[in-house]
């Protein structure tokens, strides 16, 4: 919601608050002080004419950076007026922007090169240290004596000032290029054009760490702002998100893989093999998953596809596939090279069934003996890129033939039951027993079709801005694939057919591939790191949904539609405490209700006037009402209109 307009002439460069009054730095104007204590109608009260690149406000007095390398300090008096006192003049050539936190200002010049400002006592200004990273910088903050650069196609570098006469490099993080980067608390939060907006953890500033992520349109960003559990984000508009849930999950163990880039993995009881891009196998014993072993590693194939059956590991080599048998992890043993039908690109394996999928066709094979796979049969395609099993179904992601669905009842005889060439260039296909996730690269989306009739598919959902999946794995209510980026996306998938995106996450800046069993989840990070995850059997922060395991509870609503408030009724089977949430369709909380004391058995009522927790009155749309009782839940959809 717009409060009001500041009318400012020339080119806005940077602003600084104290109180209720807005200074304003910009290129031709000077600065210009305003009264906001009435946010709707900001009032000018001062003007300084001059040039002005930035502007912070240090204990009463103000500090703006002007040009020719000269420093200004005024002392802030009442009713916003602003007395000038001195200058200094910096030995940067040119500087652009300064940064202010507690008794220091770090500024920068015309290129990569710093000063650090001594602002402990703010009338007197003292330059201390000048340095140069001689890397191109985007983006910096500071915050506490830590600043945090972002350096273009390199990873971030975090220094020390807390000695403002020797900065010092402490650690790097974050293999990428971020446009812009804020301190917030120990979170250092960016936006960067490929991989969105996250945060990363400072609290120990040798081992920084990626907390967060969120898939964000792409674009450049000009500021962030926390509150509470909300995230503000500032682009060419402003986007709300919800940031309760930037601890999900937690990482339960890793492990480096030694002396290559980890590749694709899978995941056999309590071990993980990963193929990695320098042609050898490693084996990671998963027996105690928060302290993973590396139990083996040697140069063994030249391709980096890979699964397992029983104790029998298959590797594609060139057009034949090597097997392994790994009963003794420390000593995998070869066993010899079997022809699956040539050149294999993935494998999916059920049971005593393994589909070899080729870039011509694929193949079925008879794997009750694992050291002999039988040819069962087999189809002709064209570029197929990806499959997924689900009872006796096959379906395949192929940029030639678009979604296509096969009958397997009659492993020797293949049937083709649907094909749809309407989906274009689809990358990945994963499915459950209800819905089909297909992964779309040019239209950069993810749709959802209704599986209960496998000949007639029927389009449920379309998620935009999710490219260059190649499927995921599902477990519990949870949907995990690598995608843009090169990063790892959850939806809560407990109504298959509205999917709602939870967040990103990992410690790694990229990966190559996620898979998992029972127990586990299974992360191969770029460059050489495993991750391992306890698998959930269900969403921590799954919002209402409709399968629900919802009893014990009854509601009505009346009326619905509404406006400008609606009335919900339930019924508790027993005197409980009661949790009341309420998300919108794209998946943020905007109000929550909780009762601290016990509330009677019987009927009981809710009214809401649809506005959020602070009282704003949303806009029309539909809305996700969830209801808590003791261990029953219940949930619907409320509908205002205006």
């Amino acid at each position: 919601m717009d409060l009001g307009m500041i009318p400012v002439i020339g080119e806005t460069i940077n602003v600084a608050v104290s109180d209720s009054t807005l200074f304003v730095a910009d290129h031709f104007s000077g600065f210009r002080v305003f009264d906001i204590r009435d946010p709707a109608a900001p009032v000018l009260i001062n003007q300084i004419i001059g040039l002005a690149r930035d502007v912070a406000v240090a204990d009463g007095y103000l500090l703006v950076l002007g040009y020719s390398r000269w420093l200004n300090v005024y002392e802030l008096k009442e009713g916003g007026q602003a007395n000038y006192l001195r200058s200094i003049q910096l030995i940067l050539e040119s500087p652009q922007t300064f940064v202010h936190s507690g008794n220091l200002i770090l500024v920068r010049g015309s290129g990569n090169d710093f000063v650090t400002v001594d602002v402990s006592d703010p009338r007197f200004p003292v330059e201390r240290q000048h340095f140069d990273l001689e890397r191109t910088v985007k983006s910096y903050d500071l915050h506490e004596g830590i600043a945090v650069f972002s350096l273009w196609n390199r990873p971030m570098e975090i220094w020390g000032l807390s000695d403002p006469d020797h900065p010092n490099f402490i650690s790097s993080c974050a293999d990428f290029s971020a446009s812009y980067i804020q301190i917030l608390d120990e979170l250092v939060f960016f936006g960067a054009s490929q991989y969105g907006i996250g945060a990363i953890d400072i609290a120990d500033i040798q081992n920084p760490r990626i907390v967060y992520r969120h898939n964000s349109p792409p674009g450049y960003y000009y500021a962030f702002g926390l509150f509470d559990d909300r995230l503000l984000a500032i682009r060419d508009q402003a986007e709300l998100i919800d940031f309760s849930k930037r601890t999900s999950p937690e990482v339960h163990g890793e492990v480096p893989i030694p002396n290559s880039w980890a590749g694709r993995c899978v995941v056999l009881e309590d071990l993980a093999i990963v193929a990695a891009y320098n042609d050898s196998i490693s084996i990671v014993s998963l027996a105690d998953p928060a302290n993973p072993k590396l139990t083996y590693t040697g140069q063994v194939a030249h391709d980096y596809v890979l699964t397992a059956k029983d104790h029998i590991l298959y590797l594609q080599n060139g057009s034949s596939t090597k097997l392994f048998d790994i009963s003794n992890p420390h000593l995998p043993q070869y066993i010899g090279s079997r022809s699956l039908g040539g050149v294999v690109q993935d494998f999916v394996v059920r049971d005593d069934l393994l589909i070899a999928l080729h870039g011509t066709g694929f193949s079925l094979w008879d794997v009750s003996d694992p050291q002999w796979p039988q040819h069962l049969s087999g189809r002709e395609l064209y570029n197929i890129k990806a499959g997924d099993l689900q009872g006796d179904h096959l379906y395949l992601a192929c940029w030639e033939n678009g979604l296509m669905v096969w009958d397997l009842s009659d492993l020797s005889d293949p049937t083709l039951v649907t094909t749809d060439p309407g989906i274009d260039w689809p990358t990945g296909v994963t499915a459950t027993a209800d819905a089909l996730f297909v992964f779309n690269h040019f239209g950069e989306s993810m749709q959802v079709f209704d599986i209960s009739d496998p000949g007639q598919l029927v389009l449920r959902h379309t998620r935009d801005m999710i490219s260059d999946a190649d499927g995921g794995v599902v477990h519990g209510n949870l949907l995990t694939f690598r995608g843009r980026g090169y990063l790892i996306y959850n939806f809560d998938i407990t109504d298959p057919f509205d999917p709602r995106f939870i967040g990103t996450f990992g410690r790694s800046e990229r990966y190559f591939d996620v898979e998992s069993n029972q127990n586990y989840m299974v992360l191969s990070g770029w460059p050489n790191n495993l991750e391992i995850y306890e698998t959930p059997c269900d969403t921590h922060s799954a919002p209402p949904g409709s399968n629900r395991k919802e009893t014990g509870l009854s509601l009505s609503v009346s009326p619905n539609p509404f406006n400008p408030r609606t009335r919900i009724l339930y019924e508790l089977p027993g005197p409980s405490s009661v949790g009341i949430e309420i998300f919108d369709l794209a998946g943020r909380r905007v109000f929550t209700s909780g009762s601290s004391s016990v509330m009677a058995a019987g009927n009981q009522e809710f009214v809401w006037e649809g506005k959020d927790q602070n009282g704003r009155q949303l806009p029309s749309g539909t809305y996700l009402f969830w209801l808590k009782a003791g261990e029953y839940s219940c949930s619907t959809r409320l509908v205002l209109l205006k």
